[in-house]
C-alpha cells in the first residue's frame, strides 16, 4: 500500500516541493547570511572612512605643526566610537600621537588613510592609522545576520506549507484523475478522454477539451510534419552552402565575447597559420584577437544593449609577422529560436586599402625626411588650439625656432650631413617638450612648436630653455666629425599676444629675428627682451 502511495503524483510533488523548498531555502538563508554579514562589515567599515574623513583636516593640520594636544583631541573623538580600538597620528619630524582601548586581537589590521597638507597642494604632512573593533563589528554583523536569517526561513517554512497544501488540493488530484483518462486514450485515433471534470470551464476542463481536440488532429500533423521536415532539410543545406563559401568572414558571438560559430572564412582570416577549420576557433575570445581589445569590446557592448548595426575598423593582433592586418567588421544582434541574443559579426579584409590610407595621410600631413608634422597640418592644429583656448579658455603658445650655423654645415659637409642634423635636432626636439606638444618642420632650416596648456598655468619659458640645452649640444655626423649649432627662438602665447594666428606667427617671427641681430643662441618672448644661452 505505501508503495504505491510512495509513486502517486501527490506524495512527490508534495515531497518534492518540500525537499527542493528546503534546499533553496537552505541555500538562500545561508546567502541571505553571509550577504548580511558582509553588508553590516562594509557599513563599519564606511563608518570608519567617513570618520577619518570627518577629522580628516584636524589630523593634517596637527600632523603638520607636529601638535600633540590637538592630536590628542583628535584620537579622543576617534576612539569615543565603540567600532574604533586604536588611533595614530604620524606627522613630520617623527611626531606621533596615539590611543588605544585594546579591546580587539593585536593582529587586527589598522587602517592607514594619507592627510594632506592643509597649506601645500599635493603634498601630505602626516598619516591616520586606525585599527578597528574588529570583535565588536564582527559580533554586531553576525547578530544581525542571524536575526534575519531566522525571519526568512520562518516565513519560507510557512510558505511552503501552504503551497505544498493548496497545490494537493487544487492541482495534484485532478491531474491524478486526468493521467488515468490520458492512458485509456491512443494517439491517432477519434477516440476520446473519458474523464469529465468537476468544472469544465477551468484549466484542467480546458485542458481535457483541447487535449480531445488534439487526439483528432494529430495525424494529419504528423504529415504535414514529415512535408515541412522535407523542406527544412532542403533549405537548411542552401544556408549551410553559402555560408560557408561566403567571400566574406561571418561568426555568431555569444554575449561573453566567445566565437559561438563561423565560417571557414573567418576562421582562415584570423587563424595565423591559415589552416585552423570553423571549429578550432570557438573557444576564442573575439576581442582578444584585435589590437584594441577594450574599444572592441564596448562596441559588442554596445550591439547588445541598443540592438543596432555598428560598424568600425579594428587592427588585428598579430604574432607571427610584423605586418599590419585591419578588418572592417559589421556588428548586429541575432536572435536564436530561444531567444537567446547572439551578435552577428560580419568582417572583410581591408589591410591593403588601410595601408594606403595611412600612407597617403603621412604623405599629406608630414615632412618625409624629419617626420615631424608639415605646415599645413600644423596650421590646423593652430587653428583648432586657438578656438579651444577662445572657447575653453585653454590657451596656448607658438615657439618659432630658426637653426643657427646650419648654413655652414651644407657649405662645408654636404646635404648629406646637413640632412643628418635636421633629422638629429627633430629627435631633441621630441625629447624636448611634452608628448601631446606639436612639433613641426616649418621649412627649411624652421621649426615650431605649439604647447597647448595643460592642468596649471601656462608656461613656455621651461620649453624654451629645454629646447636650446638641447639644440645646442654636439651633433655627430659621421665617423668622428661632430658639427656644434644652436637656434634662435622667439615665443608668443595666447591672449597675451593676440588670438590671431598670421598675427602670433609675424610676432614670433619679429621675436625670433631680434635674437638673430643680438647674438643668436636665445629664446624672447614678443615684447620683452631677449634672453641668451651662456
Amino acid at each position: 500500500m505505501f508503495s504505491k502511495w510512495k509513486n502517486s503524483l501527490v506524495f512527490r510533488v508534495v515531497t518534492s516541493i518540500f525537499i527542493y523548498s528546503f534546499v533553496l531555502t537552505l541555500a538562500a538563508t545561508a546567502f541571505f547570511y553571509q550577504n548580511t554579514y558582509h553588508k553590516e562589515i562594509n557599513e563599519q567599515r564606511n563608518r570608519i572612512d567617513q570618520l577619518a574623513s570627518t577629522v580628516e583636516n584636524s589630523a593634517a593640520i596637527s600632523a603638520y605643526l607636529s601638535n600633540s594636544e590637538l592630536a590628542m583631541e583628535v584620537l579622543s573623538g576617534l576612539v569615543k566610537n565603540d567600532i574604533v580600538d586604536a588611533a595614530v597620528i604620524y606627522g613630520e619630524q617623527n611626531f606621533r600621537q596615539s590611543i588605544s582601548h585594546l579591546k580587539s586581537d593585536s593582529s587586527t589590521p589598522s587602517i592607514e588613510y594619507k592627510l594632506p597638507s592643509p597649506f601645500l597642494q599635493g603634498e601630505f604632512s602626516g598619516q591616520l592609522s586606525i585599527t578597528p573593533n574588529q570583535l565588536l563589528i564582527e559580533n554586531t554583523a553576525r547578530s544581525s545576520a542571524t536575526l534575519h536569517t531566522f525571519i526568512l526561513l520562518s516565513y519560507a517554512v510557512l510558505i511552503i506549507s501552504m503551497l505544498a497544501f493548496l497545490i494537493h488540493k487544487r492541482l495534484t488530484r485532478p491531474l491524478t484523475q486526468m493521467k488515468n483518462a490520458v492512458d485509456a486514450a491512443q494517439p491517432g485515433y477519434d477516440k476520446q478522454l473519458t474523464y469529465i471534470p468537476k468544472n469544465p470551464d477551468d484549466e484542467i476542463g480546458q485542458l481535457v477539451k483541447h487535449s480531445n481536440d488534439l487526439l483528432t488532429s494529430i495525424h494529419d500533423t504528423l504529415q504535414r510534419e514529415k512535408q515541412l521536415s522535407r523542406k527544412i532539410v532542403s533549405v537548411e543545406r542552401r544556408y549551410r552552402l553559402l555560408f560557408e563559401q561566403s567571400g566574406v568572414g561571418i561568426a555568431l558571438i555569444t554575449q561573453s565575447g566567445r566565437i559561438d560559430l563561423c565560417n571557414s572564412t573567418f576562421a582562415r582570416f584570423i587563424s595565423e597559420d591559415k589552416t585552423s577549420d570553423s571549429e578550432a576557433v570557438t573557444s576564442i575570445t573575439f576581442a582578444d584577437m584585435f589590437v584594441n581589445s577594450e574599444e572592441l569590446t564596448e562596441t559588442l557592448r554596445s550591439v547588445s544593449a541598443e540592438t543596432k548595426v555598428i560598424s568600425g575598423d579594428f587592427e588585428f593582433k598579430s604574432t607571427k609577422d610584423t605586418k599590419q592586418h585591419w578588418f572592417h567588421c559589421l556588428f548586429s544582434v541575432a536572435i536564436e529560436n530561444d531567444g537567446n541574443p547572439l551578435i552577428e559579426a560580419v568582417m572583410y579584409d581591408i589591410s591593403e586599402r588601410t595601408m594606403r590610407e595611412k600612407q597617403y595621410r603621412f604623405e599629406a600631413e608630414y615632412d618625409s625626411l624629419t617626420a615631424l608634422f608639415n605646415r599645413r597640418a600644423t596650421e590646423r592644429h593652430i587653428t583648432t588650439a586657438l578656438n579651444e583656448a577662445e572657447h575653453k579658455n585653454r590657451h596656448c603658445a607658438l615657439i618659432l625656432i630658426d637653426l643657427d650655423h646650419f648654413k655652414p654645415v651644407n657649405d662645408q659637409y654636404g646635404h648629406d650631413a646637413g640632412d643628418m642634423v635636421l633629422i638629429e635636432i627633430s629627435k631633441r626636439l621630441r625629447q624636448s617638450v611634452r608628448r601631446d606638444d606639436v612639433i613641426c618642420r616649418w621649412g627649411g632650416d624652421e621649426f615650431l612648436v605649439l604647447i597647448r596648456q595643460g592642468r596649471g598655468k601656462l608656461t613656455v619659458e621651461p620649453a624654451a630653455e629645454s629646447i636650446l640645452t638641447s639644440l645646442t649640444q654636439p651633433i655627430s655626423i659621421g665617423g668622428d666629425q661632430t658639427v656644434s649649432i644652436g637656434a634662435s627662438l622667439g615665443v608668443v602665447y595666447t591672449p597675451v599676444h593676440g588670438m590671431d594666428k598670421n598675427q602670433l606667427l609675424k610676432k614670433a617671427d619679429e621675436a625670433m629675428y631680434l635674437i638673430k641681430k643680438n647674438g643668436r643662441n636665445g629664446y624672447c618672448l614678443s615684447g620683452q627682451k631677449p634672453t641668451f644661452m651662456s
